[in-house]
C-alpha cells in the first residue's frame, strides 16, 4: 500500500470520526490515489488534481468541480505530513450553478 493511500485512509477515518459520511469522497479519493499511483507520482500538486478532475468527459463540469474540491480538502490535510503537497485554487475550475428563472 502506498503512503498516499495510507494518508487517505487515514483522512478518511479522521472526517468519519467526527460524523461525515464521506460516500462519494472515498470514490473520488480511491480513484484519485490510483492516478497518482499509474503516474508513479508521490507528490500532489495542482497541476495533477486539475488533470485527474477533468480526466472523465462527458460529466458536468460541477462533478468536476466536485472531484476538484474533493481533492483539495484532502491536500489540505496531506499539507500536515507533506509540505510540498500544492492545495488547488478555488477558482481552478469555476462553476456557478445556473439557477432557475422565477415563474
Amino acid at each position: 500500500m502506498s503512503t498516499l493511500r495510507q494518508y487517505m485512509q487515514d483522512y478518511l477515518a479522521m472526517r468519519r470520526d467526527l460524523g461525515f459520511r464521506l460516500v462519494e469522497a472515498e470514490v473520488y479519493l480511491k480513484g484519485f490515489c490510483d492516478f497518482m499511483e499509474r503516474r508513479t507520482e508521490t507528490i500532489v500538486t495542482a497541476q495533477l488534481a486539475l488533470d485527474w478532475a477533468t480526466a472523465p468527459v462527458g460529466i458536468r463540469p460541477a462533478s468536476w468541480a466536485g472531484r476538484l474540491t474533493t481533492v483539495r480538502q484532502f491536500a489540505h490535510y496531506l499539507q500536515g505530513f507533506e509540505p510540498r503537497t500544492e492545495i488547488p485554487a478555488t477558482r481552478l475550475l469555476p462553476f456557478r450553478p445556473k439557477r432557475s428563472k422565477p415563474h
